[in-house]
């Protein structure tokens, strides 16, 4: 029994290709004998037909592979003995491809068991994490043929990152580049390690390596906490995506922030001393600041179509929102242009569009913050203040900093001085930017004069020439 080359038929009687065990297809599997190679073909012929008419003269070939599943083609010969022939050719070909395949897969399994055996047969002490890890990518190499490509904690930072450029603002997508940055030099070889290798202990490595090089350069600790929040945040994005075994930045503790820096606002005096030594655009950027209490880049990317002139309105849409927001979710706040900022702007004279103050729009955010300390020196209204009635953990007074943000304190401590709720100076008055949201009541107006009455009259003076 078996194949004959020459005649290309299995030495047979014709009546073993018409046989059939039951109407399982799993019967209709022929017996293979791989040590002796004896073999007893199953296949069959036969025409295809439609309402009892043939609809090829070619026989078709039948037969069932070692998976029970149904083979079925046309053997494209009209002449039955030639069909059974390319029809057991056929099947044996099949049968043959898939008993390789099956060997080589039992020889496979066998090493991979190998490589179980020889780390379970190691003391407790050596069966570790890693050594887990170890197996599960020489299994990978073993059943692929290639290396099990694991990415490294930087090569995920720099994945999650591209991730992250199209959601948030472009200031924050900066804060966090420089935050992973920030790593390379004290915990390069914990960027370097495996994604699945992290415990949590490499965080703490990581946290305690951010503290030495803080204490040399003069970091607070909320500067290294922020650090964490961005590492922390994309490793429970990893969890999330199935990428990590365990949440190891559950409970990860923050440290202790008694050394930062505290933000304070400026008094009204303070203002009118640094707008006395302001160029014309820096006193409207400094009287926007004071008025609205919008950040350095949202005034100077103020534009005059964003000026309600019946009104007297400004519309400023906030710069810290998410890039994800579609346009007409984005929010936009009307503030009441008082009688000094409706002054300024007619001193400079109104326009139809463009920005208001082109010339600081054009320059770089931080060219733009460093021009605003040096009026602060030009001034002599310092930087630093001792906060006397708040202590640090060694009964020490904190020091609070100042810079353009602290307008921002400027504009709340105002509004909270005068008696204006906590809810309206939290809240203030979001509106969409579509142009439906530009019209107002009169209440609304209104309302929000009312609300800004409160804010003291700044002395803007005369220009510097």
């Amino acid at each position: 029994m078996g194949f004959n080359p020459s005649r290309g038929i299995y030495s047979v009687s014709s009546s073993r290709y018409r046989k059939r065990v039951g109407k399982n297809k799993l019967n209709c599997l022929p017996q293979i004998n791989l040590n002796t190679c004896d073999y007893a073909p199953m296949a069959t012929t036969y025409i295809k037909r439609k309402n009892g008419k043939p609809l090829s003269p070619n026989y078709y070939a039948v037969w069932y592979d070692l998976e029970g599943e149904r083979q079925s083609k046309s053997t494209g010969t009209p002449k039955k003995r030639d069909a059974v022939k390319i029809a057991n050719k056929w099947e044996f070909e099949s049968h043959e491809a898939e008993n390789a395949v099956l060997k080589e897969k039992q020889e496979t399994a066998e090493l991979m068991l190998e490589e179980c055996r020889k780390l379970l047969t190691k003391k407790q002490k050596d069966r570790t994490h890693h050594a887990f890890i170890k197996l599960i990518t020489q299994l990978y190499e073993i059943e692929n043929g290639v290396e099990l490509k694991l990415p490294t904690l930087r090569e995920y930072l720099c994945e999650w990152m591209s991730h992250q450029k199209n959601k948030i603002y472009e200031s924050t997508y900066k804060s966090y580049q420089q935050s992973i940055n920030s790593l390379e030099g004290c915990s390069g070889k914990i960027l370097d390690k495996k994604l699945i290798e992290l415990v949590k202990g490499d965080l703490k490595e990581m946290q305690k390596a951010l503290v030495k090089e803080a204490d040399k350069k003069g970091t607070t600790r909320k500067t290294i906490n922020y650090k964490m929040e961005v590492i922390t945040g994309a490793l429970r994005e990893a969890y999330g995506d199935g990428l990590l075994a365990n949440n190891i930045t559950f409970k990860f503790g923050k440290l202790p922030e008694e050394d930062s820096k505290i933000r304070v606002p400026f008094t009204q005096e303070e203002i009118e001393k640094i707008i006395q030594h302001a160029s014309t655009s820096w006193k409207g950027l400094i009287l926007f600041g004071a008025y609205t209490g919008t950040r350095i880049t949202n005034c100077a990317t103020l534009r005059w179509e964003d000026i309600d002139r019946e009104n007297r309105l400004i519309l400023v849409e906030p710069v810290k929102q998410k890039r994800t927001l579609k346009p007409n979710q984005r929010k936009c706040i009307p503030f009441y242009l008082r009688d000094c900022l409706w002054n300024y702007l007619k001193f400079i004279g109104f326009k139809d569009e463009g920005f208001i103050f082109p010339d600081i729009q054009g320059l770089h955010r931080d060219t733009r913050s460093k021009k605003f300390v040096k009026l602060m020196e030009e001034a002599v209204v310092p930087k630093s203040v001792t906060l006397h009635n708040r202590k640090d953990e060694h009964g020490n007074p904190r020091i609070g900093w100042r810079s353009f943000h602290s307008l921002r304190h400027s504009f709340n401590s105002f509004l909270a001085n005068s008696g204006v709720s906590q809810e309206t100076r939290k809240k203030y008055t979001g509106h969409s930017t579509d142009a439906a949201n530009k019209v107002y009541t009169h209440e609304d107006v209104e309302a929000i004069r009312e609300d800004l009455q409160a804010l003291p009259d700044i002395n803007w003076g005369k220009p510097v020439m």
